[in-house]
């Protein structure tokens, strides 16, 4: 009997931090989502040369080895 999977979206669904994580190791910084008024975190980057090395950078590592399951992830599920 084959398993039966499950689709789920998990960007900031349950769980959260996987794409700041990278942008702060690769800035070597340390925001947090509260820092950000605007959309789009990666602006904080910087030109167009930085974000093309960040973007190489971010395909090269799994956002989500850095994501947190958010509370009551396992239950709601």
């Amino acid at each position: 009997m084959d398993k039966k999977k499950i689709l789920i979206d998990v960007d900031d669904v349950i769980c959260d931090c996987g794409f700041l994580c990278l942008v702060n190791k690769f800035l070597n910084t340390s925001y947090k989502e509260d820092d950000f008024t605007e959309y789009y975190i990666d602006d904080v980057i910087g030109d167009d040369e930085a974000k093309q090395k960040f973007y190489t950078y971010f395909r090269e590592n799994n956002c989500y080895d850095y994501a947190t399951i958010l509370p009551n992830a396992y239950e709601v599920i």
